[in-house]
């Protein structure tokens, strides 16, 4: 194990290529050093194609070179390898696990990702130019093509730069070991490499040839390389691969992310006798570069006739033939008709632009199947524009439904005229409607409804005539009525319903809830009762009015109590909504009047700002789990963060961050700062608090000067009362409690004790000298 770990940390995992060859040349069980193996290697040539970009190099000469200077790179790491032999080094060889190590290594090392972000990202559009013109094959043809473009004049400087960067990035890849000659043969990039700004490369279809549409997709999809190259490329690509029909371009071209293409559908596309054909007969002629038919010419004047010549007497296509042939076979047809018959001119005429364009374009004949796939997709699209009676080909625009032809009284009939025609009016002409309308009142038994549709048939003929055959007009009509009846609809369910329309029906139930309150029931009754018995002429109603009694008086004490809260409350209301009104015309127009004098200030800030972070009125704080703060004048969440609550940030945090928060928060809060959001791997907390003026600072600091000024003074005044007891106190206890009080006693005095008594009295009142004493 440990001899693995020496071999792949060495590097030596990217030549395993390399080693598999050295039991072919070396008996590696017998040998005790790797200086035999050094040795041999070592007069390899030192030379680096990355060193030498000012050459072009052929594909035989890659296919030697990037083997040597991989070998150099094998005897490098040999030579720092210490203390393993040449028998671990077979041992090695013979671990089918080897090359599952050396490809894990590389995956956690990261040069994997590195290689994939070079080929899906840097270089996508040169991969994708190779996978659609040549295929993805070995680097050494690929690194071919690069440096023989470098060193030619069709390119521009930018695109020279873009395919040096090209050789700068994979040459040192391959050297080293981390990418072989065959790497982009695997799955991984056959599958993934077909793909265009994160989608799926499918070309668009222009004709039935592939090519065709991957020149088409190309000059569309990549700005690399201008178009003359593609062109180049795909017209000499077209001479030995022209087969295929659209039907099996769409099977071939469907790429799966995971198994990558159809292989098996590739295979029967090789094995089809149409692809062998058209490969042995293309392989023959030479490749000549397309040139452009002369618009002089006119050759799109004869696709009919081009048509006729490749079905009727060719009947092949011309790109499987020669222009020799396609002269012969036309003069032969010209010979074989009378001088009379229309079509020999045309056929004349063709003949001898014919040959003008073969000595132009280089004998190139299958350009006249493009003239003919050209006509046919634009009488194919012509044809679909007559058929949909668009804009561009009806001259007949479109009137609007006239006053005099009522429709919208028909809603119903034309609802069941569409049912029976079985679409949509738009989808269907004039004629059609017609004739179903005739259906109907054939079928009809009854004579009034028949009248009906013959007014709706008599109505709709006098609208096309109108509306220049427009029948879209019915399906609006229809539509127009369904919305007035859910209109309608609505309004009934709305609770006020009986603003829009009082009918007699809302009426009659307004009657019904008055005739259940208890209020003036005597009175209301038989109000209520003449009105229903004059609608309704019904006198047991009347009867059953009369015998109603009235209540007792808890009932109508409960429901004057009830009746006047309603009162109040929709006084209260009604005063909310006014005064809600009121501000909300002054806000809107207080900003724009000329008479408050204010017109050209400029407008306050929303109380909704379209930004929440941006707001200046706030300060941000950044908390993090160690304690940490950061300070910020913009919301470090992004200008469009709205505040979230407390419940819903600590939901996403884990007890053991609650507990590393808790202590922190506490103190922020004390200070003001509220929780806003969190975010970030590590959760980050954020919270802010109002930006304090300057005005509120100096009055904080004053409050502060005030505050302990005060606290001061109280502290010594306390100190001065507790530590000197005033004297006339004292004096007044000792005569208390004397035994005879109306002699005053004499007291001696000691020699020394006056200056002493003075001293202690001068210690004593320290503290009333700072007390004003």
């Amino acid at each position: 194990m440990a001899v693995f770990q020496k071999v792949f940390e060495a590097g030596l995992g990217n030549f395993l290529p390399e080693i598999s060859m050295l039991p072919k040349q070396f008996n590696l069980s017998e040998m005790d050093s790797l200086e035999p193996i050094v040795n041999a290697i070592s007069w390899l040539d030192q030379e680096s194609l990355h060193s030498s970009l000012q050459q072009t190099y052929d594909e035989m000469i890659l296919k030697t070179l990037i083997p040597v200077m991989r070998y150099r790179h094998f005897l490098s790491a040999l030579r720092d390898l210490i203390g393993i032999k040449p028998a671990d080094l077979e041992s090695i060889v013979n671990d089918p696990a080897a090359s599952q190590i050396q490809s894990t290594l590389q995956e956690t090392s990261g040069r994997l990702s590195h290689c994939d972000q070079l080929i899906f990202h840097k270089h996508r559009n040169l991969f994708n130019l190779f996978y659609c013109s040549t295929g993805l094959g070995c680097f050494e043809s690929m690194l071919s093509v690069v440096l023989r473009s470098i060193h030619s004049d069709r390119y521009s400087d930018s695109e020279k730069a873009t395919l040096t960067a090209f050789l700068q990035d994979f040459v040192p890849l391959i050297y080293n070991g981390t990418l072989t000659s065959n790497s982009l043969a695997t799955v991984r990039y056959t599958s993934v490499i077909a793909r265009f700004k994160d989608r799926v490369l499918v070309p668009y279809i222009v004709g039935d040839n592939i090519i065709d549409n991957y020149e088409f997709s190309l000059l569309i999809n990549f700005s690399l390389l201008s178009p003359r190259n593609v062109l180049r490329l795909l017209k000499e690509k077209n001479k030995f691969h022209s087969v295929g029909t659209v039907d099996d371009l769409i099977q071939v071209l469907q790429p799966d992310v995971e198994t990558g293409f159809d292989t098996a559908k590739l295979d029967e596309l090789t094995n089809d006798e149409r692809f062998r054909t058209a490969n042995r007969t293309k392989q023959q002629q030479p490749v000549q570069e397309y040139v452009q038919i002369p618009e002089f010419l006119k050759i799109h004047d004869f696709a009919e006739e081009l048509a006729f010549l490749r079905n009727k007497v060719i009947k092949k296509d011309f790109q499987g033939i020669s222009s020799n042939e396609i002269i012969d076979h036309l003069k032969s047809y010209l010979d074989s008709l009378d001088v009379a018959n229309a079509r020999a001119d045309r056929l004349t005429k063709l003949a001898n632009r014919l040959t003008q364009i073969f000595v132009i374009n280089g004998n190139d004949t299958e350009v006249l199947d493009a003239v003919i796939r050209s006509h046919q997709v634009f009488h194919a699209f012509e044809a679909k524009l007559q058929k949909d009676q668009t804009k561009l080909l009806d001259s007949n625009s479109y009137i609007e439904l006239p006053e005099n032809c009522p429709m919208d009284t028909f809603a119903q009939e034309l609802r069941e005229v569409q049912r029976k025609l079985g679409l949509c009016f738009s989808e269907a002409t004039p004629e059609e409607i017609t004739l179903t309308i005739q259906n109907i009142v054939g079928e009809s038994t009854d004579l009034k409804q028949a009248g009906v549709y013959l007014k709706l048939m008599q109505n709709i003929n006098l609208l096309f005539k109108h509306n220049n055959g427009h029948t879209s007009v019915l399906d609006a009509v229809i539509t127009s009525d369904s919305v007035l009846k859910g209109f309608k609809q609505s309004l009934a369910q709305k609770k006020n319903a009986h603003i829009e329309k009082n009918t007699m029906a809302t009426y009659q139930s307004k009657i019904s809830k008055q005739t259940n309150s208890p209020v003036g029931t005597k009175t209301l009754v038989s109000e209520v009762s003449a009105v229903e018995s004059a609608q309704t002429n019904d006198e047991a109603a009347q009867n059953d009015a009369n015998q109603v009694k009235p209540l007792g008086k808890p009932h109508l004490e409960k429901f004057l109590r009830k009746a006047k809260q309603e009162k109040v409350s929709e006084m209260e209301e009604r005063f909310r909504e006014r005064e809600a009104y009121m501000w909300s015309t002054g806000m809107s127009f207080n900003h724009r009047k000329l008479d408050s004098k204010h017109f050209f200030s400029p407008c306050s800030k929303n109380f909704f700002p379209m930004f929440p972070g941006t707001d200046r009125s706030l300060e941000y704080l950044v908390l993090t789990s160690q304690g940490h703060t950061l300070y910020a004048k913009t919301n470090p969440l992004g200008a469009m963060h709205i505040p979230e609550d407390m419940l819903s940030i600590v939901e996403r945090l884990s007890e053991a961050e609650i507990v590393k928060y808790l202590v922190h928060l506490g103190k922020l809060q004390r200070n003001g700062w509220m929780l806003i959001g969190s975010k970030g791997p590590n959760t980050m907390l954020v919270l802010c608090r109002p930006v304090r003026s300057y005005k509120w600072s100096i009055f904080r600091t004053a409050q502060l000067l005030f505050a302990s000024a005060g606290v001061v003074l109280v502290t010594l005044l306390g100190v001065d009362y507790f530590v000197e007891v005033p004297a006339p106190l004292e004096e007044e206890k000792r005569a208390k409690s004397s035994p005879n009080n109306n002699w005053p006693t004499r007291v001696s005095e000691e020699p020394g004790s006056g200056p002493v008594a003075r001293g202690e009295e001068l210690k004593r009142n320290a503290w009333t000298l700072l007390l004003w004493k």
